[in-house]
């Protein structure tokens, strides 16, 4: 229950990173986190980076540079850019 929990927070914290910083940033935001919170290890944000870095190439090296992938722009932060 209590990883059920923690995944709920991790899912509701990508959503509201791609809404915010968009959803480019917030996959790999989201790769760090859940690999450091989820990870039993003592120094578990070591490989928490190293996934991280690996999203990052993933992301910017196939989807962006190979298929590249028209990311959503992130709204919210639009939308207050806008208001000012």
């Amino acid at each position: 229950m209590k990883t059920a929990a923690i995944l709920t927070g991790l899912i509701a914290l990508l959503l509201l990173l791609s809404l915010v910083i968009g959803l480019k940033y917030a996959a790999i935001v989201f790769s760090v986190s859940c690999a450091g919170i989820l990870m039993s290890v003592r120094r578990r944000w070591i490989p928490a980076l190293v996934a991280g870095g690996i999203m990052a190439a993933v992301t910017f090296g196939v989807f962006d540079y190979l298929m590249a992938i028209v990311w959503p722009e992130p709204w919210l932060l639009a939308w207050l850019q806008g208001l000012i």
